[in-house]
């Protein structure tokens, strides 16, 4: 292709699949889901695409509030991120502190010096929301509910969620413990797109600590959603005097994620009312639509002074949308590329030309075109040749 800006613009047909995390610039906030009208009972409520991020529904969604057990939907990020990074295994044995079996609240009644693996803790803070484990799990992460606290402040922050604050693991009430709606659903977002085998726990309804054991523990999830809403498979209830009864919850059809968190219902039944009433709202007004994966070969532009005469290029990470549904078959794409030929060396994350998604004209995301491998700069040889060769053409 030319140095000139050209459209590439294509009409695709999409088989929609659940994916890893992406970054749309702009876009989906310009489009309307029509989801005004749905009665709430919550003082605050958020939904959103868990994958794109697009958010279909807000009520009061940033007024800081008490998030209660919902809490452990960040313990559990920080968990996962640590298992990730090597730092702690699931098979990792765990010695229960004074302070951990001393936790109140929802427990599995750890008892002082009782040894348990990670993984069973973790299935005792994800299916039962256990306090206890929570802070046994808290102090093996990071040495002291203080500094996994720090660590929990931290991931808030390296996700810019400016209304969120913890000073512990489990929930509790505490003045200086608060999140929003929105904020939750953020954190949520990043659990699952980050470390979706996080719902090989949350959806579990019943299972057993100890089983083996003379003192066994019958596990029990309190999202009475799990089994009766399609597709839902996690995340996080919640309960305290001052939290009122909460919800963060997930569910997934055909390649769409939805979560939604409501805070403050006034009863157990109305929490779980208004999270089917905002799911049912999203899953019919909209869809998640996959479009481009890296390595798709979007366009191909001239180089100058490089080992190749010419580069193809591809998106950085996957291009999906979030648009009402019916309307996937009318999404476009729009590559505008570089004006000029590119100059070496040039890496494979180096940004040198985009693409929009359009639906009916309007731009709903912007993604970055990357190199589809890193180039080098030529030798004065190779400079050279080229000159000969083009001499020899046009003589």
């Amino acid at each position: 292709m030319g140095g000139k800006p050209s459209l590439l613009c294509m009409t695709l047909a999409i088989a929609l699949f659940l994916s890893a995390p992406v970054r749309g610039v702009g876009g989906d906030a310009t489009l309307s889901f029509d989801l005004d009208s749905v009665e709430l009972s919550a003082a605050s409520a958020h939904l959103m695409d868990a994958t794109t991020g697009a958010e279909l529904f807000s009520h009061r969604a940033d007024e800081r509030r008490a998030p209660a057990s919902m809490t452990k939907i960040i313990t559990m990020a920080v968990i996962f991120d640590a298992l990730k990074a090597g730092t702690i295994r699931l098979d990792d044995v765990v010695v229960v502190s004074a302070r951990a079996s001393g936790m109140g609240g929802s427990q599995v009644f750890l008892e002082k010096g009782e040894e348990m693996s990670v993984e069973d803790l973790l299935k005792a803070v994800a299916i039962s929301s256990a306090n206890d484990a929570s802070v046994a799990l808290a102090e093996h992460v990071s040495g002291s509910v203080e500094a996994f606290v720090d660590d929990m402040n931290a991931l808030g922050e390296h996700l810019g969620l400016i209304n969120s604050h913890f000073t512990n693991p489990h929930g509790l009430d505490h003045p200086e413990h608060y999140s929003t709606a929105r904020d939750i659903n953020h954190f949520a977002s990043y659990l699952l797109r980050t470390h979706p085998e996080v719902t090989d726990y949350t959806s579990v309804w019943t299972d057993w600590l100890r089983e083996d054991t003379d003192d066994p523990f019958w596990l029990t999830n309190t999202n009475r959603l799990l089994g009766d809403y399609p597709g839902m498979d996690g995340l996080k209830t919640g309960r305290t005097e001052e939290s009122g009864w909460c919800l963060s919850a997930t569910a997934v059809r055909d390649g769409t994620r939805f979560i939604v968190t409501v805070i403050n219902s006034p009863t157990s039944d109305e929490r779980f009312d208004d999270v089917e009433r905002l799911l049912d709202g999203g899953f019919a007004a909209a869809e998640t639509v996959y479009l481009v994966e890296p390595g798709d070969v979007m366009a191909e532009v001239p180089l100058w002074e490089a080992d190749v005469q010419s580069i193809e290029l591809t998106v950085g990470e996957r291009v999906v949308v979030t648009v009402p549904r019916g309307t996937a078959d009318q999404v476009a794409l729009r590559v505008e590329e570089p004006d000029a030929a590119l100059a070496a060396p040039l890496s494979q994350e180096s940004p040198v030309a985009s693409v929009s998604a359009e639906l009916e004209g309007t731009s709903i995301a912007e993604y970055s075109l990357v190199p589809v491998r890193n180039v080098e700069r030529c030798g004065p040889v190779t400079l050279f040749v080229r000159m000969l060769r083009r001499l020899w053409v046009f003589r």
